[in-house]
Formats: C-alpha cells, sequence, structure tokens
C-alpha cells in the first residue's frame, strides 16, 4: 500500500467512526429528552407514591 492509500485510509477510518460516534450520541439524547419529557401515567405516579 502506498503512503498515499495509508494516508487516504486512515482519514475514511477517522471520518467513519467519527459519523458513527455522533450518530450514537444524538439517539441516546434523544432518548434522554424522551424519557425526561414524557409525561407520567396514572399508575405509574401511583406506584411512585406509594
Amino acid at each position: 500500500m502506498t503512503m498515499e492509500g495509508k494516508a487516504l485510509r486512515s482519514i475514511v477510518l477517522v471520518q467513519a467512526k467519527t459519523y458513527f460516534g455522533l450518530t450514537n450520541l444524538v439517539y441516546n439524547l434523544r432518548r434522554v429528552v424522551f424519557w425526561q419529557t414524557r409525561p407520567f401515567q396514572a399508575s405509574s405516579e401511583k406506584k411512585l407514591k406509594t
């Protein structure tokens, strides 16, 4: 493999890791926001009070 090929491969690998890392971060943030903004149901409020 030439030096240019190695450099290009390493750049693509870093880009792929960054893309998947950001995708995972956005997914996790959406889950957190969903659970924080989700209204409690009547049954779960009763469980919390007792």
